[in-house]
This record gives structure tokens, C-alpha cells and sequence, in this order.
């Protein structure tokens, strides 16, 4: 009976051993799962961090190139401006022109001198 109580002994203190190892390995187990989150929390503030300056540099681009459109359309406008003050000093130079024969005519009947 002492050998069974010693054998059933023995058989728990070789039971608790075991169990102290398993949870041994539990708490190994947690800390790697929470250094693992740790890592992957940090990871997201890099990725929340990148796609924030990402959005920012989105944002100044758009400013830019509304900033573009408008000057491209002031050049636009002032070839057209341009365009049509050609036209007229052509115009203007086609009337003198046809002046200048009209008068030249009239002009050759006075002598000088």
C-alpha cells in the first residue's frame, strides 16, 4: 500500500512537472504572440504614417496642377489676344498701304523747286 501511495505520488509530482513545463511554454508562447503584435501594430503606424504623407503629397500634386490648368489657359488666352492684334495691324497696314498709293498719285503733279 505504501508503494502505491509513493507510485501515485511520484505519478503527480511527475504530472505537475509536466504541467509546470506546459505552462512554462504558455508564457514563452505569449510573450512571442505579444512581441508579434508589438511588430505588427508598429508595421500599421508605418503603413497609417506612408499613406498619410502619400495623401499629403496627392493633395499638393491636385493644387499644382489646377495651379497649371490656370496658366495654361492664361497662354491660351493671350495667343488668342495676340492672334487678333496681329489681324488688325495687318489690316491697318493694308490700309495704309492702299494710302500710300492714293496719295503718291496726287503727289507726283507738284514739282519742287
Amino acid at each position: 500500500m505504501i508503494d502505491a501511495i509513493q507510485d501515485s505520488s511520484r505519478a503527480a509530482v511527475s504530472a505537475m512537472r509536466s504541467a509546470v513545463e506546459d505552462v512554462g511554454g504558455g508564457v514563452g508562447m505569449a510573450e512571442q504572440a505579444g512581441s508579434a503584435i508589438v511588430q505588427i501594430k508598429d508595421g500599421a503606424e508605418r503603413v497609417v504614417n506612408v499613406v498619410a504623407n502619400n495623401s499629403s503629397a496627392l493633395v499638393e500634386q491636385g493644387v499644382a496642377s489646377e495651379g497649371i490648368a490656370v496658366q495654361v489657359e492664361q497662354v491660351a488666352q493671350m495667343t488668342e489676344q495676340n492672334s487678333e492684334a496681329a489681324s488688325v495691324v495687318d489690316t491697318v497696314a493694308e490700309e495704309l498701304k492702299e494710302l500710300a498709293i492714293v496719295m503718291k498719285v496726287p503727289g507726283s503733279r507738284f514739282q519742287i523747286g
